[in-house]
């Protein structure tokens, strides 16, 4: 298991501060008494790893807590993640998943990935305790996987017990974003399209109307 023994930066305590009010309202909702170490002013535990400008997003799914803008290269990936990194949800064994990512186009050029990440937070009770997320980034030579950062799910419900429920979620969490992604292109597309049949044809009515007005001056002369 990796230590953390970051210094209590103020990017780091913020995303604490974040991260540990979803997971009390998760213990919250389902009547369960919020872990001594989650409770409010109490500092970010070793655990609890290093992150870039972290931010907490909600949607229809439930919160999200971004980390690692840039995660970078291999050597330093295992220190920007916020959690100890169990692996992709590929890699995990006992969960059959025959891909190592979801494409963002529908192209499949691997400029855009997004490939599912289960991560290991302290038992409970004797219980493991697994989170689920997806990691967005490109493939490179070989078809190596360069992540660029990620997310977490952190509702309610997104606290797992078995790693193989954590990384058969994660996976659904990337394919989502994935095609995401492909809808936001598909709608960007056909935006530009739109627009440049718009702009033709105001064209086409400008050059009409100049035509006009050279016959217009044709006939008068």
């Amino acid at each position: 298991m990796c230590e953390y023994l970051y210094r209590n930066t103020p990017a780091r305590l913020v995303a604490w501060r974040e991260w540990s009010a979803q997971i009390r309202e998760g213990y919250t909702k389902r009547g369960a008494p919020v872990p001594d170490d989650m409770k409010p002013g109490t500092l970010p535990p070793n655990w609890f790893g290093m992150v870039h400008e972290p931010t907490v997003t909600r949607d229809e799914r439930g919160p999200r807590f971004h980390y690692g803008y840039g995660l970078g290269d291999d050597a330093r990936n295992a220190r920007a993640r916020p959690f100890r990194f169990v692996g992709f949800a590929d890699e995990v064994e006992g969960v059959r998943i025959d891909h190592t990512g979801w494409f963002g186009d529908d192209e499949g050029s691997g400029f855009s990935v997004y490939r599912g990440v289960v991560y290991q937070i302290p038992a409970r009770g004797g219980n493991p305790q697994y989170l689920a997320g997806a990691e967005w980034g490109e493939n490179g030579a070989r078809g190596k996987f360069s992540p660029g950062g990620g997310w977490i799910e952190c509702g309610i419900r997104d606290i797992y017990q078995s790693v193989e429920d954590a990384a058969r979620a994660a996976d659904r969490i990337a394919e989502r974003a994935a095609e995401d992604e492909r809808e936001e292109r598909a709608e960007d597309e056909e935006r530009e399209r739109e627009e440049r049949e718009e702009r033709e044809e105001r064209e086409r009515v400008n050059h009409a109307e100049r035509m006009e007005w050279v016959d217009a001056i044709g006939c008068a002369d």
